[in-house]
């Protein structure tokens, strides 16, 4: 009778015989992979669908074997401690998912393209780098209210970077700011708006940097790859050592970039016609920024000796 680790076993090297004549003779840098401690069930059901490799599986190997050999090039030229767990693995799918799991931990996030469509292989991961692009786009900019409140105050505030497709797009935009914080606001807003140059003059000193750091993401010029590309716009990079390099250096700026913007969104949404009118007072210059601007019609007047009602122009800030 035949002993089931013996037969594991066997099946085992026979796969990675396979990989290394497919892979033009070269040796694995990895051992063969050993089985992590699991309860007793788990071992058994594991070994009883341990068997020879289908026909179909032999098949796809042979005729894919370029795929394969390029693939095995990304795995010692990115994750060579790895090899061994990322080839254990049968179904493309699943070599594709440990391979992003490994990489992450050493560079930055990838997006795993097969977990999201049907029949993703070796061959179609190996040509670009699954890598989110976060940039802003023209689609972005029409489709801006299917985003939250505070991105819509920020937008109204910055010059549009799409400027020449539609002279007229701002209106809507403007429009919908008078709804949310008012319709006296927004005249203190250029029908332009302003240019990131201008708001990083205006905010780089004040405690809403966030201003101009989403200024920058609106007009792809933060100088972080994943925040200024977008697909719309850019066509995928391909597997190299020195995108991958600029991608890893990049990441920390990622993570600061959204969390000033995420941050500036959530204050401005806390208080929206108070804190926007406070952002609007450090744009034009003031120097207190703790006033909020009130319309006229709604600012109690004092009298005069007569009982008559002294009446003024409302005040922005203070001069």
């Amino acid at each position: 009778m035949w002993d089931l680790e013996v037969i594991r076993q066997q099946n085992e090297a026979a796969y990675l015989s396979s990989l290394q004549m497919i892979n033009e003779g070269a040796n694995s840098t990895a051992p063969a992979p050993k089985p992590e401690p699991v309860f007793p069930l788990a071992v058994l059901a594991a070994k009883l669908m341990v068997g020879p490799p289908s026909i179909v599986r032999i098949m796809d190997l042979l005729g894919n074997s370029d795929a394969v050999a390029q693939f095995l090039t990304l795995i010692r030229e990115f994750t060579p401690d790895h090899e061994g767990e990322i080839m254990s693995e049968i179904e493309d799918g699943r070599r594709i998912h440990r391979f992003c799991q490994y990489f992450e931990y050493h560079y930055f996030p990838l997006e795993d393209p097969a977990e999201q469509y049907d029949g993703y292989l070796l061959e179609d991961f190996i040509d670009y780098i699954p890598v989110h692009l976060m940039g802003f786009s023209c689609d972005d900019y029409s489709e801006f209210m299917s985003y939250r409140a505070g991105f819509i105050l920020l937008l109204a505030m910055v010059e549009n970077p799409y400027v020449s497709y539609d002279d007229n797009e701002r209106v809507p935009i403007l429009e919908q700011v008078k709804k949310l914080v008012g319709s006296d606001l927004v005249e203190l807003i250029p029908p332009d708006g302003w240019s990131p140059e201008d708001i990083h003059t205006m905010f780089d000193e004040s405690p809403y940097s966030g201003v101009a750091t989403f200024a920058d993401w609106i007009h792809q010029c933060t100088g972080c790859m994943q925040m200024d590309a977008n697909y719309a716009e850019y066509g995928p990079e391909v597997w190299s050592t020195r995108v991958v390099d600029q991608l890893t250096q990049e990441w920390p700026q990622v993570g600061e970039i959204q969390d000033k913007m995420f941050k500036i969104h959530e204050w401005l949404e806390e208080d929206m016609r108070q804190n926007f009118a406070k952002v609007l007072a450090v744009m034009h210059g003031r120097e207190r920024i703790d006033e909020v601007y009130v319309a006229k019609e709604q600012m109690p007047f004092p009298l005069d000796k007569d009982g008559q009602v002294v009446r003024k122009e409302a005040v922005y800030g203070s001069a």
